[in-house]
């Protein structure tokens, strides 16, 4: 246990100070310009800071009750910073992204270098909005630092870092929806654009290896962001390609070619603990391993897929051919920033870009995809959609939109600066010639001149700024769509108060009273959406608890998880015999859904609970259950399933050992769940699965599955035969002193050999101490934790101790340390030369 301690803060270590060098090697090639030039990107990053503040107050603000407050409360509050800081590894906040998937398991175990920010904090509440202040900060500084290495005037930048920021693309992914995640990962493009320009023009493949590195924070952060990403990276590098193959310049393609896998061997790298934990774990659950399906580079498992690339590389027609058609037409147009004045100096900076030979060197011709798309998008918005969105995989209903999000975020802000400082150039050069023309005494007319100076122009285009940052101020603090001049998103909102009175909420919250206990809720999210009941701060300030993403894992139907894909229909909505039995053992009162439940006496009452949001479902469904039969109760138009009286969360059980294929063992289960051998209790009885180390226990011996009679199958007979213990469970005997993520202390008593069962999924990597001794971690019931104990008193330690995932971490500490030394190597030659 000592050593297991010691490892488990020497990882915590590792993963929070590695991603700092990382960052700090990524940002070695601008070295020279963040040396000369540093107050100035420092000053964005402050003024980005400065705006956030007049939107909303990181410490009582409305913009942290109605959004990051009322999305991630309830299962933040389940993890609280304070007992990371207190070395309770693993990290169970992982990548901290708000990827509510990344809080079901203990894998994700890794931090970017801007997420770790929160272990800074106690109050989650806080550290989440200044989690938001840093991401959009950094995101301007970084895009300041680009454009500035790009040639462009400081003004011209002040004016595309404001595009950047205060873009409707961001804003809408910070409405009451859970896409406030998005920031974190938008917040990596303007770097990782920065780092493969400059690797398209200086074909050094040190800026290879550090263009990986905000490409594998952005998978940390935001997987979806990062796998439409790396589709503009392919983008840019084919074209590289072409145009080289066009001049015959062959050394030229090695060189590309060769950068291209420095890039994906810098991502693997430097998320390598991530990667390989999920991978695990996927194989663990499913008997197999593939590069993408894990956590890491999805938080559904179709994100980095071959599926995902046809899907998205394919035009409609023909991917349809191929694929199947999986989403809603998610188009949402050209990302107006405040006013279209942005959208008009963009227009114009991408112009100015074709026809200036300095700019086209410095964005090389693969930039002009940007350029491509941005146009086409302009061009199809609201005029030709309809017959033109099948040209192009961009406009497939298939869900692509953060393809549109990476292209036009970096575009907008990019050629907006451009044009922005070509109009200033016109202003100087107007200037210049009324001042030629005006006679030389000094009247009014001749001060005109003095109008047309930068800090006049930079005044008039920070005022036009000002103006649509105060219509998306009060778009966002209104949902009066007169409010909204210069919003084309719809961000409906809730205040914290109407978020209370939420019928469901306070359905539970009165049943809840009369209880006189804690109720656990559990969530289940619709198909291709999030568990949206739950999502508000109302249930865990009426004193409700959640349950089920932390303690059963993300498997609902629609999030594609892989636990629940067998036992759970995942796609028709069944509530199977097998997902009631589990919510009974995860001790849950009452279930809150999204989506049609086949169950008796079940009626679909259709109920919205944000007008105008067309991204959460509001089918909320209220069941009562009483001795096993379903009845429906009311309370105004909302029906909850109310599970009776549970197990406790950890409980003994009798072990059974199963024996055949996994197929075979979920058949079984299935049946014995179904009540064809009625002397089966799945809370006294766990079915506990064969492996490797099962056969190998010391002092402990499962009872043995005696043969039947002739046509029952030797499992049948031993339920059959098996003493059947009615009563009710004996809770008394079970205590558990201790809980953090990762960390389990309980203390009770064994009537006899057997196992003790926690609702907690089984991972590979957890590892276990009966009376201080070693002893297994088994599979038991699918997808539990259960561990051998003997007759009589023991205290049991349960621990996350995964020694492969250090010898993991030493993959990025290694890159890390070679890499910085390379870099510091070169820094050194360079200044030895100067």
């Amino acid at each position: 246990m000592m050593i297991a301690s010691v490892l488990d803060r020497l990882f915590l270590g590792i993963m929070v100070v590695v991603p700092w060098v990382l960052l700090a090697c990524a940002l070695a090639p601008f070295r020279e310009r963040i040396r000369r030039e540093w107050p100035f990107f420092l000053l964005i990053g402050a003024l980005t800071w400065g705006l956030m503040l007049i939107l909303f107050s990181p410490l009582t603000e409305t913009f942290q009750q109605a959004v990051i407050h009322i999305t991630t409360k309830p299962w933040f509050e389940l993890y609280r910073v304070s007992i990371l800081r207190a070395h309770h590894a693993p990290l169970w906040l992982s990548n901290l992204s708000l990827g509510l998937p990344a809080l079901a398991h203990p894998y994700t175990a890794y931090f970017s270098p801007l997420t770790s920010v929160l272990l800074l904090f106690r109050d989650m509440d806080i550290g989440v909005n200044i989690l938001l202040l840093v991401h959009l900060s950094f995101a301007a500084a970084t895009l300041a630092l680009v454009l500035r290495e790009l040639g462009i005037a400081r003004v011209a930048v002040l004016i595309g870092c404001v595009a950047l920021v205060w873009n409707p693309w961001v804003f809408r992914r910070l409405s009451p929806e859970v896409h406030a995640i998005y920031v974190f990962g938008f917040a990596w493009i303007p770097l990782a654009w920065g780092l493969l320009l400059r690797f398209l023009r200086t074909m050094r493949f040190t800026d290879a290896l550090a263009a990986g590195i905000p490409l594998a924070f952005m998978a940390i952060s935001m997987p979806t962001v990062f796998a439409q990403m790396t589709l503009v990276v392919v983008w840019f590098l084919v074209a590289a390609c072409a145009g080289a193959l066009l001049r015959r310049q062959w050394n030229m393609v090695g060189r590309i070619c060769a950068g291209g896998a420095l890039i994906v061997a810098s991502v693997f790298l430097t998320a390598a603990p991530e990667h390989l934990a999920a991978s695990e774990f996927f194989a663990q659950q499913s008997g197999g391993s593939r590069f993408g399906l894990g956590r890491i580079y999805g938080w559904r498992d179709r994100d980095l897929t071959a599926r995902e690339f046809l899907r998205t590389l394919l035009p409609n027609d023909l991917g349809r051919m191929f694929v199947s058609r999986q989403g809603p037409v998610a188009h949402f147009g050209v990302p107006f920033s405040p006013g279209d004045a942005v959208v008009v100096l963009a227009l114009l900076g991408a112009v100015i870009a074709l026809k200036r030979r300095t700019l086209r060197h410095a964005v090389r011709p693969g930039a002009h995809l940007v350029l491509v798309v941005f146009l086409a998008n302009v061009a199809t918005h609201g005029i030709a959609y309809g017959p033109l969105h099948r040209l192009h995989p961009l406009w497939a209903p298939s869900g692509n939109w953060p393809v549109l999000g990476v292209l036009m975020l970096f575009s907008c802000a990019l050629f907006s600066a451009i044009g922005t400082a070509w109009v200033i150039r016109m202003a100087h050069q107007a200037r210049r010639f009324v001042a030629s023309r005006l006679p030389s005494p000094p009247t009014t007319v001749s001060r005109m001149p003095a109008l047309l100076t930068t800090a006049t122009i930079c005044m008039l285009l920070g005022a036009e700024m000002l103006w649509g940052v105060t219509g998306i101020i009060r778009g966002i603090r209104s949902d009066d769509p007169n409010v909204q001049p210069t919003l084309r998103f719809s961000i409906p909102t809730q205040t914290f108060e109407n978020m209370r009175r939420l019928p469901h909420i306070a359905y539970l919250a009165s049943r809840m009273r009369d209880y006189g206990d804690v109720g656990r809720v559990f969530c289940i999210g619709d198909h291709g959406r999030w568990p949206s009941p739950c999502f508000d701060d109302a249930i865990a300030h009426a004193g409700l608890e959640v349950v089920g993403v932390p303690e059963l894992a993300w498997g609902m139907p629609g999030s594609v998880a892989v636990p629940f894909a067998r036992v759970w229909s995942e796609w028709s909505g069944t509530f199977s015999v097998f997902a009631r039995t589990l919510l009974e053992l995860a001790h849950a009162t009452h279930v809150v859904t999204t989506r049609r439940l086949d169950l008796p006496l079940e009626k679909e009452i259709l109920w919205e609970p944000m007008p105008g949001n067309s991204e959460i479902s509001g089918n909320f469904l209220a069941h009562a259950v009483n001795g096993g039969a379903w009845k429906e109760e009311w309370d105004r138009i909302v029906r909850i399933h109310t599970l009776p009286s549970a197990a406790p969360y950890a409980f003994f059980a009798d072990p059974v050992l199963l024996d055949g294929s996994e197929a075979d063992a979920e058949r079984v289960v299935t049946e014995l769940l179904g009540g064809s051998i009625p002397a089966f209790h799945p809370r006294k009885i766990a079915l506990v699965y064969p492996s490797a180390k099962t056969s190998r226990i010391a002092n402990f011996a499962f009872p043995p599955i005696p043969a039947g009679p002739e046509g029952v199958s030797a499992r049948n007979a031993f339920f059959t035969a098996y003493p059947r213990r009615e009563g009710p469970v004996e809770r008394s005997k079970i205590v558990a002193q201790s809980t953090h993520p990762g960390a389990w202390n309980i203390a009770g008593t064994a009537p006899r050999d057997g196992v003790i069962v926690l609702s907690q999924l089984f991972y590979p990597g957890f590892r276990a101490w009966i009376n201080n001794n070693s002893a297994p971690v088994l599979r038991a019931d699918l997808m539990f934790s259960a561990i051998p104990v003997s007759k009589g008193p023991f205290s049991l330690r349960v621990q996350y101790a995964p020694l492969h995932l250090l010898l993991a971490g030493v993959l990025p500490l290694a890159f890390a340390v070679v890499f910085g030394v390379r870099l510091w190597r070169e820094a050194f030659a360079s200044g030895s030369r100067q």
